[in-house]
């Protein structure tokens, strides 16, 4: 499960702090392997390594989560924040 993500977004750092550290998503994200992947610094410089992924995957906004299976295939994405429960029901495909 790749975090697409950059500094300057709000919605990015509430997934960070709200979200992932929730027992809830935490017990969803024992089924993952989560990566977070900084793409762009406060000042929007962007981080080679994160530009690349955003462009592999076609990153249209922030947050973007991609779940990808053992290829590197996109399985599903969402676009945006999720709480505990939004982010559980997406891992588990629900």
């Amino acid at each position: 499960l790749m975090d697409l993500w950059a500094e300057w977004c709000g919605p990015c750092l509430k997934l960070q702090r709200d979200t992932f550290p929730h027992p809830t998503a935490i017990s969803a994200l024992n089924k993952v392997v989560p990566l977070s992947v900084l793409v762009e610094k406060r000042d929007r410089t962007p981080l080679p390594e994160g530009q690349a992924l955003s462009e592999k995957y076609n990153l249209t906004g922030y947050p973007t989560l991609v779940l990808v299976d053992e290829t590197g295939k996109e399985v599903r994405r969402f676009v945006g924040y999720l709480d505990p429960v939004g982010l559980a029901k997406f891992i588990n495909g629900k």
